[in-house]
């Protein structure tokens, strides 16, 4: 990034929908989302994602559907899987009033991009930053607040999984009732 090294507060990158559901074998879309207030513009971004392989695996990742950030159709795309995730990027080449003008008519709300996942198994995934990065319509760097997602998979993949500790717990309850009721 080019610019200042005060990083400015703007902007939420989300996922929607959240949770987004599906079943083994299924395509499941999401979409990484930018929203800004009025005058937040968002220039170039550059992000880790990760999730749990075993749950959902991304299939293909399709780059700024809204064209807010290549409005000249010279942008910079670019993406690689690494380990429990992905690493993508977009480096938007319009001039400032090009991308101003594109995330303006947009109400300032679009897609960074769209993710395709595949279900692979029965259960849930969170899907979480790791190191990110992003820049204004003038390449100075910005710290958007960023919400995490959720994919689930399979007709109860969103239902609540126990955890150990309360398994263990439940089961020292039950010892104890039998214990109990053996003593009497």
């Amino acid at each position: 990034l080019v610019g200042s090294s005060q990083w400015a507060s703007a902007g939420l990158i989300s996922f929607d929908p959240t949770p987004a559901t599906g079943n083994v074998g299924d395509n499941i879309l999401v979409d990484l989302l930018w929203t800004g207030d009025p005058g937040e513009y968002l220039g170039d971004w550059d992000v880790e994602i990760f999730f749990d392989s075993l749950v959902a695996d991304i299939f293909s990742i399709t780059f700024d559907p809204d064209t807010a950030l290549n409005t000249s159709g010279n942008a910079y795309f670019d993406a690689n899987l690494i380990a429990g995730g992905f690493y993508a990027l977009t480096l938007s080449l319009d001039t400032v009033g090009e991308l101003m003008t594109a995330q303006d008519g947009l109400g300032n709300q679009f897609r960074l991009a769209s993710l395709n996942f595949s279900g692979t198994g029965i259960g849930q995934t969170a899907l979480s930053f790791g190191t990110t990065v992003f820049g204004d319509e003038n390449g100075t760097a910005i710290s958007p607040s960023l919400s995490n997602g959720l994919i689930c998979v399979g007709p109860d993949g969103c239902a609540a999984i126990p955890a150990p500790a309360s398994i263990a717990l439940f089961g020292l309850g039950l010892a104890g009732l039998g214990w109990t009721r053996r003593k009497r």
